[in-house]
């Protein structure tokens, strides 16, 4: 999206994808953590081919230090609610195949809460827990939804399925892990999407699919890093407190 904002605004951006090459050529020294391969082929976006030599010396220039944002990155970012890039972006196919799976219906009135955890808990200096859920969940009126679902990427103890039961008064439908594709494409349907603090979900509120969507986001991705922050904060207008 913000290559997008950046390429219709006349500039020509280095675009750095060592990342996804060394996904095909390394393994994490830490057990705990993983590489991502490159998943935009799934809309027709093929990885670019990895031809700039990312020099010591153009790293300095172009790469932004840790927890720092280049200033015409956050302005791109800063512009992405105000496209639809739901053309560029539409919902998996596999969507429809999982809901029908889980017994969920994509066009029913539902509530969506994404917990990002897996290496997370590992990578992240951030990793929303259950009970922060819970207590801005607890300040909703959820109980209209037909049903409202938690998709995370492991499995939720016993103790936190209780705390969301006794926030919920009911048992929330539970997804853990599944196609990455189908689960951002429902994340996509819900009438109302809880995100954690990652651009998996948070990429999801913003091509939600129902005109009347309401996203609910984390103000605060990373600790201490409000400038970083800042950028999310401008994806919506409002706050709830």
């Amino acid at each position: 999206m913000t290559l997008d904002i950046r390429r219709a605004a006349g500039e020509s951006p280095r675009v750095n994808v060592e990342y996804f090459y060394k996904y095909q050529t390394e393994t994490s020294r830490d057990k705990n953590l993983s590489y991502w391969k490159w998943e935009l082929d799934h809309y027709g976006i093929p990885l670019p081919l990895n031809t700039t030599p990312w020099t010591n010396r153009i790293r300095r220039r172009f790469l932004p230090k840790h927890g720092e944002i280049h200033p015409k990155n956050a302005h791109a970012l800063g512009r992405v609610n105000q496209i639809d890039f739901r053309p560029l972006f539409p919902i998996s196919e596999t969507s429809a195949a999982l809901a029908s799976r889980l017994g969920l219906h994509l066009q029913s009135e539902f509530c969506a809460i994404h917990l990002r955890r897996g290496d997370y808990a590992y990578a992240s200096s951030r990793c929303i827990a259950v009970e922060e859920v819970a207590t801005i969940s607890n300040k909703l009126s959820l109980e209209r939804f037909q049903s409202i679902w938690i998709f995370s990427d492991t499995p939720l103890s016993s103790e936190e399925k209780g705390v969301m039961r006794n926030t919920l008064n009911r048992d929330p439908e539970y997804c853990v892990g599944e196609n990455q594709h189908a689960v951002h494409g429902i994340l996509r349907s819900a009438n109302f999407l809880i995100t954690s603090n990652s651009t998996f979900s948070a990429s999801a509120g913003l091509l939600m699919a129902k005109p009347s969507a309401v996203v609910l986001s984390p103000q605060h991705f990373f600790p201490g890093l409000e400038n970083v922050n800042n950028v999310f904060q401008g994806f919506g207008l409002w706050m709830i407190y």
